[in-house]
């Protein structure tokens, strides 16, 4: 029996969503974890489509950033359920949120969701290659490393990373840093650099990795995966730091799939790229 998209009632998501939200992802193979999803759920402003059952089947979150710009991410439909024009309309309801409080919208799109993105009105702006390395174990048990960097050190972070994106994210960092603090490696000065990694559903991901220099950001590449704490790592290198992938690859990770970031209604990028040598993710920017 065909159910008509009339039955589906749209839902804010919440809390309560994080176990439904993550069987979608899971589903398309995504990397994100429960961890994942409260963040964006809790930081963000997250939509979602509920069948006559209760049962999640579409999402979509926008991210709201310091200043001027929100990321839109995690549109997804459940299989039995696309294309039938929801992911479209989610997208849609999520530009008109983030435009609504003047804020340019933003988001990671793949080669096939660019051409979607595309005739909406959103403009590349760079591209980067997710890498992956399968180390065989992990190269660090989970919780050994470094402590949390204490307020000071982590406001300098903060300030760097809102240089490098041109938008601050202080409460997104101190969620990531608080779910590994082992994973947090710094530059000391008066060099300027830190990276921050993660555990994925899938794998490791180290980002976001900001730095002044190649081979600072070398160094902190290192550090980090020589602290990563399952056996696949995966990193997202902008296009144009080609010292920094032949890097990535000589230590043996191979590109994945490509992304191209994407703003509607501006046509260059925030902040300082050049200090950015891996991103957070598709998810967070």
């Amino acid at each position: 029996m065909t159910v008509s998209t009339e039955d589906l009632t749209r839902v804010a998501l919440g809390q309560g969503h994080i176990g439904a939200a993550l069987t979608l992802s899971c589903a398309a193979h995504w990397n994100q974890s429960a961890s994942d999803w409260r963040l964006m759920i809790g930081q963000g402003g997250g939509i979602g489509l509920e069948d006559g059952n209760g049962t999640l089947v579409a999402s979509a979150i926008t991210l709201p950033y310091a200043r001027d710009v929100a990321w839109i991410s995690m549109v997804l439909v459940r299989q039995d359920w696309q294309r039938r024009g929801l992911a479209s309309d989610l997208l849609v309801q999520c530009i008109e949120a983030v435009e609504s409080r003047g804020l340019i919208p933003a988001l990671d799109a793949t080669p096939a969701g660019e051409k979607v993105y595309l005739p909406l009105g959103f403009v590349p702006i760079f591209r980067f290659q997710r890498y992956e390395l399968d180390l065989g174990k992990p190269a660090m048990p989970q919780g050994k490393g470094d402590p949390s960097p204490d307020p000071e050190t982590f406001e300098a972070l903060a300030a760097l990373d809102a240089e490098a994106a041109g938008a601050g994210r202080p409460a997104i960092l101190a969620d990531l840093v608080a779910r590994a603090p082992g994973a947090v490696c710094r530059l000391d000065a008066p060099e300027q650099g830190f990276v921050l990694a993660r555990p994925g559903r899938n794998a490791w991901q180290i980002g976001p990795l900001v730095a002044d220099s190649v081979d600072g950001a070398r160094r902190l590449f290192d550090r980090a995966l020589a602290r990563a704490a399952q056996r696949r790592v995966f990193i997202d290198v902008p296009d144009g730091q080609d010292a920094f992938r032949r890097h990535v690859e000589a230590a043996g990770f191979s590109p994945q799939r490509p992304f191209t970031r994407m703003y509607k209604g501006r046509d260059r990028a925030f902040g300082r790229p050049e200090l950015t040598f891996a991103v957070a993710g598709p998810e967070l920017g």
